[in-house]
């Protein structure tokens, strides 16, 4: 937000300085450590969005336990569901072409996700919910009443370590995260009619997310 902020008021130039001769940097403003927009921040939104499509091992830091949990009820819920569709469940994480757009859009992402980088999560998940291990079963049972808090947390603890085992970490949630506000690694890398995802384009998608997630990402 500072950094969006920053740069729209050194855009301003002569209004925010009071002199027709500004030139609009926004060091003149004093706010050059918030200007993010330059061939550093350039360099960080690469390396940052690389380590998030590639869902690397390696994380500048760690969400809460809630966090993942939430991601980890989604990844659980939409393999279920893909699961039961029978035959082998990776041909069934493909979008099909009589879904909505928005449906397509989400299976096609889940799909990049879980057949991809995060291969061997996908693997422990769809073990686990085979073994009636699912996260999500497990919050329907404790909102159906078949299942307390106290009887249910420690189940889901032991899924959720195991996930993490198994790749669930910052760079997965975030991969998540991105694509609620509409960025995706096609989206975010250049093509022939696509510019590159540019720093304050990034900043301002960031700015849809709940503030507990944007804290977490920039």
């Amino acid at each position: 937000f500072a950094a969006a902020v920053a740069k729209r008021l050194a855009l301003l130039g002569a209004l925010t300085q009071g002199d027709r001769r500004a030139t609009g940097q926004s060091s003149a403003l004093g706010l050059g450590g918030f200007d993010m927009d330059n061939k550093f921040g350039k360099k960080a939104l690469s390396t940052m969005l690389t380590s998030i499509w590639d869902c690397s091992s390696s994380t500048p830091t760690d969400a809460p336990d809630s966090h993942v949990v939430e991601v980890l009820k989604l990844i659980d819920s939409h393999l279920g569901a893909v699961i039961e569709e029978g035959e082998d469940w990776r041909d069934n994480l493909a979008p099909y072409d009589c879904d909505k757009k928005s449906e397509q859009t989400f299976y096609s992402m889940m799909e990049s996700l879980l057949l991809g980088s995060c291969s061997q999560l996908a693997e422990n998940r769809v073990d686990a919910i085979k073994q009636g291990k699912s996260v999500a079963k497990y919050f329907v049972c404790l909102e159906d009443g078949t299942e307390t808090k106290e009887t249910i947390k420690p189940k889901i603890d032991d899924e959720l370590n195991a996930a993490k085992e198994a790749g669930l970490n910052f760079n997965v949630l975030c991969f998540i995260w991105l694509f609620d506000v509409g960025v995706t690694h096609q989206s975010g890398s250049a093509g022939k009619i696509r510019a590159p995802l540019t720093v304050p384009k990034f900043l301002n998608r960031c700015l849809g997310m709940n503030l507990s997630r944007q804290k977490l990402m920039t």
